[in-house]
């Protein structure tokens, strides 16, 4: 079976990407409503280091085969992904926004990243994994006395980079193997919802938000009281995070979904595309987002699952995959 299409995998991805879309809804409709506010802030325990893992998991052929035609392309991503972002406010005639080309503070920062974790663990394959993993939780940790304001996405890079790691280490069939015991399945049940029930009894501090977006040094957060504290809570929220991603995982149904594991499979154009997508939606049809925050909180989960498949359309899949196949050799033509 190949590792890229184990469909829990690709259900698991379908989730992940729905709470990123979910997660970047302008904040005055997730701060409407206390229910909204703390699950979108709850979802960053998770989601990227999930996401992160899985993207490590199925990054072996790129490493093991050197494949630079592979890797090259997430840099084209990352431009192509700021140009369509900045768009609306490039035709409004502000041309400030160029500056985020090397200052990644939003988010095309994940296809730099991706570029960057899949080079570097080319260049370790050969190291000890475990000194590797010690070494990279370590500048991971360290990675929140640094304030490198977005540049070229380094900081986010090392923080995320042991969740790649850790994933690269280990093989997709057995981790989903493992994950879909029954007993693991019912633990992963309780882990969830615990944690969501703990997070709300907290308030959903903002600075944890802040810890697991990984581009802030730890004295810019407001709620630390010094940095050493913030070097705690990293080491707890990793905890945190590997039991929610292990978690999120293992309750994945490993069958195919109508629609959801073929949206699973189309991730990375749902994450190319829905922020443009969110832009046009609440800047350009009046009332919007006055609507959506009238109605039940139901509706705005509605809303991002709307877009999540709208951005799974085949012409943006297609527009994606061409890209990313943008240095593949073509076929030579027979007489």
């Amino acid at each position: 079976m190949s590792v890229s299409r184990i469909q829990k995998l690709d259900n698991a991805k379908f989730f992940l990407i729905a709470c990123v879309v979910f997660g970047h809804f302008p904040a005055s409709i997730l701060n409407g409503s206390f229910f909204l506010g703390i699950m979108s802030r709850w979802v960053y325990l998770f989601h990227m280091p999930a996401f992160v893992f899985i993207a490590g998991m199925l990054s072996k052929n790129n490493v093991a085969g050197n494949r630079w035609r592979k890797i090259f392309p997430y840099i084209i991503l990352c431009a192509a992904m700021n140009i369509l972002n900045s768009s609306l406010s490039i035709i409004k005639g502000n041309f400030s926004v160029f500056q985020h080309f090397y200052n990644l503070d939003g988010v095309p920062w994940f296809a730099l990243a991706m570029f960057w974790w899949t080079a570097i663990t080319i260049f370790l394959k050969k190291r000890r994994p475990k000194v590797v993993l010690i070494v990279s939780v370590v500048l991971s940790i360290l990675s929140g006395f640094w304030n490198s304001g977005g540049l070229l996405a380094l900081q986010r890079t090392v923080f995320f980079y042991p969740f790649f790691y850790i994933g690269y280490l280990l093989d997709a069939e057995q981790v989903c193997s493992f994950l879909d015991g029954k007993r693991i399945k019912i633990i992963s049940f309780f882990v969830i919802i615990v944690s969501v029930l703990v997070f709300a009894k907290l308030g959903g501090p903002d600075f944890i938000q802040e810890l697991m977006r990984g581009r802030r040094s730890y004295t810019s957060m407001e709620g630390l009281a010094n940095a050493q504290f913030g070097c705690l809570y990293r080491v707890g929220l990793y905890i945190v995070s590997a039991a929610l991603t292990a978690s999120v995982i293992s309750i994945m149904p490993n069958r195919q979904i109508p629609l959801v594991t073929t949206a699973g499979t189309r991730s990375l154009a749902i994450y190319t595309f829905h922020r443009i997508t969110i832009l046009v939606l609440f800047q350009y049809i009046p009332g919007l987002q006055s609507w959506i925050l009238k109605m039940p909180v139901m509706h705005t989960f509605i809303v991002a699952m709307l877009i999540v498949f709208f951005c799974a359309l085949p012409p943006f899949d297609w527009a994606v995959k061409k890209l990313m196949n943008i240095f593949k050799p073509r076929a030579k033509k027979t007489e």
